[in-house]
């Protein structure tokens, strides 16, 4: 695809004005100089904005004041177009385009009204870039970084501006935002001509068979849950009749859905009459009957008798407690004397009432 800047053009307010235009050489590096603050930075905002940007970062100073329209003319394969756009009003931004087209574009000196609107110059950008008409997902509403890759796509590619080559954390345009790196990511390898739409397809293709596989996979494993549960339940249900002596047969635990189905289901055509309980069956159920109780009688007695040495422990524990506090209580007491004894040893006068008159003062502290 040959998309070339020839010109940028802007069409300032008054109309006794010529408008400014900055002209390009194409095939070969541009370089524009010049002082702070004289618009340079402004370039890449305009020609961004005038190619159906959905964001405006033009400054807002004299280039936005005293200008009426923005304008850019491209080189294609066969023809030259010029982009117009007018001037954003504070935040809101202007859906009005003005499209030329033609072998040689003449620069209009006063655009009065505009010709197209931005979906249309979004189309005709999309049919001058080729760019597939193919999306990677088919609910583009569910999934808008895999809808159709648009020429505003690939805008990441061509501006390269003092923010992104000063930001570590950024390699192309407006990648910042999670649905234009998305978007790159996703068709990326289309755009370098690695892949075509046919490998596109495949590719996109199987993440949709894999994702349906996973989903499945749950499925299944949420089923088998509620089966296994719905056997349960019925071997129960059917163990009980075969007690009740409903059945005569006996039921296996690996007896499968099928069986267990077919045996309710004549058990319920063909309800008995009276019980079919054998006397092999009460001696089996009465037998299971007395072990259980045994079982029983056995676990409460090794309950009770747990419960019996947990009391002697917490009593015994109990017990532990009350002795050191009555020994820390005669501990305390004893301080005093030990007092006594440390002011003994310093010094041989009496240590109750100081008089140095009692030789056997120490030893009758002792």
């Amino acid at each position: 695809m040959k998309f070339q800047l020839l010109k940028l053009i802007i069409w300032p307010k008054a109309t006794n004005l010529v408008p400014r235009i900055v002209e390009f050489t194409p095939g070969v590096l541009n370089v524009i100089t010049g002082a702070s603050r004289t618009g340079k930075s402004a370039i890449i905002p305009i020609i961004d904005y005038c190619l159906a940007s959905s964001d405006c970062f033009i400054p807002i100073d004299t280039i936005r004041d005293h200008a009426s329209w923005y304008g850019v003319v491209f080189q294609t394969a066969s023809e030259e177009i010029l982009l117009a756009r007018g001037v954003p009003a504070g935040t809101k931004l202007s859906n009005d385009l003005f499209i030329l087209r033609a072998s040689t574009v003449s620069v209009p000196p006063v655009i009065d009204e505009p010709n197209e609107k931005i979906d249309g110059v979004k189309n005709i950008l999309n049919t001058i870039s080729s760019v597939p008409y193919f999306s990677l997902e088919g609910d583009i509403e569910r999934k808008s970084y895999q809808a159709r890759l648009g020429f505003r796509d690939l805008m990441a590619l061509v501006f390269q501006n003092q923010d992104i080559v000063a930001n570590q954390n950024i390699l192309f345009y407006k990648t910042h935002a999670h649905v234009h790196r998305e978007r790159l990511r996703n068709w990326f390898p289309f755009i370098l001509g690695a892949e075509n739409v046919e490998i596109l397809k495949a590719r996109h293709r199987l993440q949709e068979i894999e994702q349906r596989l996973k989903q499945l996979r749950r499925e299944f494993e949420k089923a088998k849950a509620h089966s296994s549960s719905w056997m349960n339940n019925m071997l129960g249900h059917l163990k009980v009749a075969k007690e009740y002596g409903l059945l005569e047969e006996e039921i296996a635990n690996t007896a499968t859905p099928e069986d267990l189905v077919c045996t309710a289901k004549q058990l319920i055509e063909n309800i008995p009459e009276h019980s079919k309980t054998k006397f092999e069956d009460i001696l089996t159920a009465s037998t299971e009957l007395n072990a259980i109780e045994k079982e029983e009688d056995k676990t409460s007695t090794e309950i009770a008798l747990a419960k019996r040495r947990l009391n002697d422990l917490q009593q015994l524990k109990s017990g532990f407690q009350d002795y050191g506090n009555a020994v820390r209580k005669r501990v305390e007491r004893l301080h005093i004397s030990q007092w006594l004894k440390d002011i003994a040893t310093e010094a041989q006068s009496c240590p109750a009432c100081g008089s140095s008159e009692h030789p056997k003062s120490n030893i009758e502290i002792l």
